[in-house]
C-alpha cells in the first residue's frame, strides 16, 4: 500500500540585506565628513639648476608664465597673447632652453577649462618635440615639459618681471 507523504510548505530562507544599505550610508557619511583635502597648496616648483651640457638660464625671466586674468584673456610672460599662440610661442622656447619650465596660473575667477585648454596646448608642444623620442620608453626616461600650476599664494613669487 502506497503512502501518501504531506507536502510541508518549506520556504526559501533569506539573509536580511535591508540593513546594509544603512551600513553603507553610514560609512559614506562617516568617510566624508573626517576626509581633509588640503586646497592651498600648489605643485612644487623648482628651477632646475644649471649644469655643464645645458644652455644658460634666461635670469629674468626664468620659466615660461602663462597666466589667464580676471578677464579671461591669456597673457604669456606679461603680453598679451591668445591660446592658439601658445604652441609656437612654448616650443621657441623649449627649442632655445628644453629644461625651461612652464608655469600656467589661473585667476580665481577663472574656470577649470580654460585653463585645462592652456594645459593641454602646452601638451602639444610636448607630443610634437618629443612624442617619437618617447615612445616605447619608461615614464622615467622619456622627456617631458617642466609644468607647475601654482597656488594662489605661490603665484606671486614665480610672476615676471
Amino acid at each position: 500500500m502506497a503512502r501518501k507523504l504531506k507536502q510541508r510548505n518549506i520556504s526559501n530562507p533569506e539573509i536580511p540585506t535591508g540593513s546594509f544599505a544603512d551600513i553603507a550610508f553610514l560609512l559614506l557619511v562617516f568617510f566624508m565628513l573626517t576626509t581633509v583635502i588640503a586646497i592651498n597648496r600648489g605643485i612644487f616648483f623648482k628651477v632646475p639648476e644649471q649644469s655643464d651640457d645645458e644652455t644658460p638660464p634666461d635670469k629674468k625671466n626664468p620659466a615660461i608664465y602663462l597666466y589667464i586674468n580676471q578677464n579671461g584673456n591669456l597673457e604669456m610672460d606679461n603680453n598679451p597673447a591668445t591660446i592658439n599662440s601658445i604652441f609656437e610661442y612654448v616650443k621657441n622656447k623649449l627649442e632655445i632652453n628644453p629644461n625651461k619650465p612652464v608655469i600656467i596660473h589661473c585667476s580665481e575667477n577663472q574656470s577649470y577649462e580654460k585653463m585645462v585648454q592652456v594645459l593641454d596646448k602646452v601638451k602639444q608642444v610636448e607630443d610634437r618635440m618629443w612624442g617619437d623620442f618617447n615612445k616605447g620608453k619608461l615614464p622615467k626616461e622619456q622627456k617631458k615639459i617642466k609644468i607647475t600650476i601654482p597656488s594662489l599664494a605661490e603665484a606671486d613669487a614665480f610672476r615676471p618681471e
